[in-house]
């Protein structure tokens, strides 16, 4: 059975998912631990300053990759490109030019990141109907009551 972390640290979402209906654009909310052991819940609303607290270096350099590629207009082009296509290789490099914040940033870059920036503990979709890769993921149905809690 597929979980949606899985799903989404792999940007799975099958042939039929194309470049809308899939786990980067019908994510609205993730939750994620880093490797420091830091928790960020993207659907918190002071989740940019509990970051800024936690890894404050972290913040910055995602900041700064961020103007980096937004001042090169050629990479961005080319992130624009490689995005209207069907794509689940690796890191959401287009998370640098959707996302305003750290978190936005963050947010877009678990998607496909396979586990090497963190372990996804929650995932919440947006109120569409789930993509089809969802719906056979545990995310669809509900979990069996275990006899604890009888």
């Amino acid at each position: 059975m597929a979980t949606i972390g899985g799903v989404v640290a792999n940007n799975a979402c099958g042939m039929s998912a194309g470049t809308i209906r899939n786990s980067y654009r019908l994510l609205s909310s993730v939750t994620f631990v880093l490797p420091s052991g830091t928790i960020v819940n993207t659907a918190l609303p002071d989740a940019e300053a509990r970051l800024w607290k936690a890894e404050p270096q972290l913040c910055r350099d995602l900041l700064d990759l961020k103007e980096r590629i937004e001042a090169d207009e050629q990479l961005v082009a080319q992130i624009d490109a490689k995005y209207k296509l069907k794509n689940t290789n690796g890191y959401r490099l287009d998370a640098f030019l959707d996302g305003a914040t750290p978190v936005e940033i963050l947010r877009g870059l678990v998607v496909g990141f396979q586990g090497t920036l963190g372990f996804i503990a929650d995932a919440t979709p947006t109120r569409e109907p789930p993509p089809a890769c969802w719906r056979g993921s545990r995310w669809s149905r509900p979990l069996p009551r275990s006899p604890a809690s009888s």
